[in-house]
């Protein structure tokens, strides 16, 4: 991306990683960018770059199986997890990094949470996991509020955590506050349908209209 066309690259490439819904092109300027970073520098791809915009397109699970990337990022999320508990404690993280594997296939999905947040008390995506398990299926809004506040005081920014912390306290009778932290998650991900519900249904719980 050259600077002086896209004079806002850096906050391109930031809000791109935000989640934000941003034009094909500066997608694919993101895209090239980083496949410069990262990519062997032993082939040479000059004059490439419309090319390796779009080569995303060979990556067959996009178009099959979409959801085993989103599996890679979870385990790529719990590595760093575990890398740092290892910095504070080698010997205990590899002896809990132990005890999570061996739980793999045997246990229901809220104890895999569980062991989960007992290798890494404050690990955001289990937080936030197990406290939309709790209001959707296992119907204890209480728990579901404390496990939500746990995951938004660990990422605060984070569109997915505040649906979640909105949708928590719309669970347990406080939609002004639930519209406060849903109004912010649908300005960092304003085409999310989910994000769009569940305020919609804040608003009409706590007698407003949308602005």
């Amino acid at each position: 991306m050259e600077a002086d066309k896209y004079p806002e690259r850096s906050g391109y490439a930031i809000n791109y990683r935000a989640g934000n819904r941003q034009s094909q092109q500066i997608r694919g300027v993101v895209r090239t960018e980083l496949l410069k970073k990262y990519s062997s520098s032993s082939i040479d791809f000059s004059g490439l770059d419309n090319y390796r915009e779009i080569s995303w397109q060979r990556q067959l699970h996009l178009f099959e199986v979409p959801f085993y990337y989103i599996e890679y990022g979870i385990a790529q999320l719990g590595a760093f997890a575990i890398y740092q508990n290892y910095k504070t404690n080698p010997k205990a993280a590899v002896e809990k990094f132990d005890q999570f594997k061996r739980l793999g296939n045997s246990k229901p999905l809220k104890e895999l949470y569980e062991a989960a947040l007992a290798v890494n008390d404050d690990y955001a995506p289990a937080l936030n996991n197990l406290a939309y398990l709790q209001m959707d299926v296992l119907g204890d809004h209480k728990e579901a509020l404390q496990l939500a506040v746990r995951a938004f005081r660990a990422m605060p920014e984070d569109p997915a955590v505040l649906d979640t912390l909105g949708y928590a306290l719309l669970k347990n009778g406080q939609a002004d506050k639930a519209v406060t932290f849903l109004e912010k998650a649908a300005r960092l991900r304003p085409n999310d349908a989910t994000i769009k519900t569940h305020l919609d249904q804040a608003r009409k719980a706590a007698g407003k209209t949308a602005g």
